[in-house]
């Protein structure tokens, strides 16, 4: 499994789903549309109790900051921060 990020935040959207952000230092020296492309329709979502939780991704957003670190973010489809806590980690199923 790829890791993707570590989620630093997440919020409900209502009507929208789940939003999660979070960075991997890793990834910053690739593009934007091939972060996007790894992430894909579903990810995998371990908490910190390592708990296990596939989600379906609706959309994803890349930022970039000046000096060249991304922020990523991902609209989930679901309506529950349960499993989405700060310090939990995202990978590609």
């Amino acid at each position: 499994m790829i890791e993707i990020m570590t989620i630093e935040d997440s919020f409900i959207l209502s009507g929208k789903g789940a939003v999660v952000s979070g960075v991997n230092p890793s990834l910053d020296s690739e593009g934007s549309e091939r972060v996007k492309s790894m992430v894909g329709r579903r990810v995998r979502i371990t908490n910190v109790g390592c708990d296990d939780v596939v989600f379906e991704v609706k959309d994803v957003g890349i930022s970039e900051s000046l000096v060249g670190k991304k922020n990523i973010s991902m609209l989930l489809d679901s309506d529950d921060l349960t499993m989405l806590t700060r310090g939990s980690r995202v990978y590609a199923t």
